[in-house]
């Protein structure tokens, strides 16, 4: 495996300042700043600056071939492959992520098992928890799981699944402020639209979108969907990918260069 550090997406000190400022401006316009209320903000920033770094500092012990940016987080639970990048405002929950895969912004990820390459666009959330909808009285978790968010139960034990695997083939993308239901399975080479909400498994090398995600198009023929079935090539080793990754931009140049035949279907 190969190492990679914790990203620190420092902002530039204009910036820093303008947050500053900001939050002066909001205060009561009678109001007359005083240096107690520069410095009473300074120590606010001071003190998440100082949170943020322990975070990244634990997070790069636990996760050390992971690129954590910002307030990125992962719980123990989660297992990386070389290379993965979460941005800040992420948060991962029992997770496994592929090598090469990224997570943007603000995206929360739960009980998810997502592949290789994977590109997940800001502000996706995979994996929420389910609630009853058919056969229970009532929705509410305080009828079917002893710790819920409601903080209270009527039952002694849990008696509904409230959170169940998805799974996320590799070289998946997945577009801004995308939803997706907790037991779905995404196949290989899927792209989801942004605002999507998928409710049901997607094939491999399937585009989707709308509410709920429907089938839109393949990416690319049968004969093509079953050579990179075949190939696998985010399976492949790392100098094999960066060898023939100038091919990459053309799928038929790609097959032809590795002499492939497809199957007679007559």
């Amino acid at each position: 495996m190969i190492a990679s550090s914790v990203g620190e997406e420092e902002p530039p000190l204009g910036a820093k300042k303008s947050v500053m400022k900001s939050q002066l401006l909001s205060l009561d316009p009678g109001h007359q700043v005083s240096v107690f209320d520069w410095f009473h903000v300074l120590l606010e920033e001071i003190s998440e600056r100082s949170r943020q770094l322990k975070s990244r500092q634990r997070l790069g012990k636990l996760f050390p071939d992971v690129t954590f940016c910002g307030d990125g987080y992962a719980d123990s639970s989660c297992v990386f492959e070389d290379h993965v990048t979460v941005h800040a405002g992420s948060r991962l929950i029992n997770s496994s992520i592929g090598r090469y895969s990224y997570i943007a912004p603000n995206c929360r990820v739960k009980w998810a098992r997502i592949g290789k390459f994977c590109s997940i666009g800001p502000g996706v959330h995979v994996g929420l928890g389910r609630h009853p909808s058919r056969g229970f009285v009532s929705c509410h978790p305080a009828f079917y799981a002893t710790h819920n968010a409601a903080r209270v139960s009527f039952v002694t034990e849990n008696v509904f699944e409230e959170f169940v695997d998805t799974h996320v083939g590799s070289d998946v993308w997945i577009g801004m402020g995308a939803l997706v239901l907790d037991g779905v399975r995404i196949g290989n080479g899927a792209i989801i639209g942004a605002r999507a909400v998928v409710t049901r498994d997607v094939a491999p090398f399937a585009v989707v979108g709308g509410v709920p995600a429907k089938l839109i198009r393949f990416r690319f023929s049968e004969e093509q969907i079953a050579f990179l079935n075949d190939l696998h090539w985010w399976d492949k080793d790392v100098d094999w990918i960066r060898e023939h990754a100038p091919l990459f931009r053309d799928i038929n140049q790609l097959s032809q260069n590795l002499g492939y035949q497809p199957e007679n279907t007559l």
